[in-house]
């Protein structure tokens, strides 16, 4: 959801002027393909700002400035011990008295989609974001599945990091799965199961539930691996995590589904993108963990997500 921010900044500002990206280690690979970005510095797991501060001061480079997407305050206190003398984003928890700049906050109502809370950094910083099918590399829409392909491939995100909460039932990717070999009944149907290290054992089930052949990637690639074999599918089904961003920022058709959060604030951007939600009185409630009946997500059929899929691929 940064990424359109990042090409804004980058197009706004002098040629001799380099980006470095500041990340977790395990997006390293994400950001060094960007064409935008000139180096990355790798934090290597939770540190504490003065390591982080450390890490930044023994590159062979020297920042003018730093602009804080994240609002944390140990976002800002990382540059600040880092030396960098002039620090930019929005207020966020305690930090005004370190920013030489203070991004005004966006209304609170409507709620506004991240993508477009970071474009608003880049906007007031001077970049230029009126062009949003530029910045967002907008795809064109896809083209009909047709009877002479051999194989469709679907790539499917059955975790999310956050928690249990943005989880649909496994069983009803399985079934889904199932519905949409029915409806491409003409095609070989190849589900890619992908999945963060932590989710191996989601992976492992749902390829031990469904028939036919099944490529289970869960927990066995990196970002860099992740991306290209996203690359190959016609489509991606996901819950709202990383995975279901990083399809929609590689042009890949994504199904989105919802049920704890909120897709006014975290949807897949794009017309060639679809979001199921079955909106609870109790939702979005952000839980890690429902403390009810789930009816957020229990409500999606599988005959509902497998009919928006075969909606979109014939």
């Amino acid at each position: 959801m940064s990424i359109p921010a990042i090409r804004a900044i980058r197009a706004s500002l002098p040629d001799h002027v380099e980006l470095t990206i500041l990340c977790r280690e395990n997006l390293r690979p994400l950001w060094s393909r960007q064409p935008e970005i000139g180096e990355v510095i790798a934090i290597p797991g939770r540190q504490k700002p003065h390591v982080v501060a450390g890490l930044i001061r023994s590159q062979q480079q020297s920042y003018e400035a730093a602009i804080l997407l994240p609002n944390s305050t140990s976002s800002a206190l990382e540059m600040v011990m880092a030396g960098i003398p002039a620090v930019y984003g929005y207020a966020g928890h305690l930090r005004k008295i370190w920013l030489k700049g203070v991004v005004p906050a966006p209304p609170s109502e409507p709620p506004m989609h991240h993508l477009e809370r970071y474009l608003r950094i880049a906007e007031h910083l001077g970049a230029d974001v009126s062009d949003r099918d530029k910045l967002l590399l907008v795809s064109q829409p896809p083209q009909p599945i047709v009877a002479s392909m051999r194989e469709v491939r679907i790539g499917i995100c059955p975790g999310a990091e956050y928690g249990e909460a943005k989880r649909w039932p496994l069983e009803r990717f399985r079934d889904m799965i199932g519905l949409v070999r029915e409806g491409l009944s003409g095609q070989e149907v190849t589900p890619v199961i992908v999945g963060s290290p932590a989710e191996r054992g989601l992976g492992e089930q749902l390829e031990e539930w469904v028939d036919g052949p099944v490529e289970n990637l869960a927990g066995k690639t990196t970002v860099g691996e992740l991306v290209d074999k996203l690359k190959t599918c016609h489509l991606v089904i996901s819950n709202d995590t990383g995975t279901m961003h990083l399809a929609a920022a590689l042009g890949v058709p994504t199904v989105g589904i919802f049920g704890s959060t909120d897709p006014n604030l975290s949807s897949p951007v794009g017309d060639q993108h679809r979001i199921i939600l079955e909106k609870a009185d109790c939702s979005p409630c952000f839980k890690r963990d429902c403390p009810i009946d789930f009816r957020c997500m229990t409500s999606i059929s599988p005959q509902q997500v497998a009919g928006e899929v075969l909606k979109m691929l014939v």
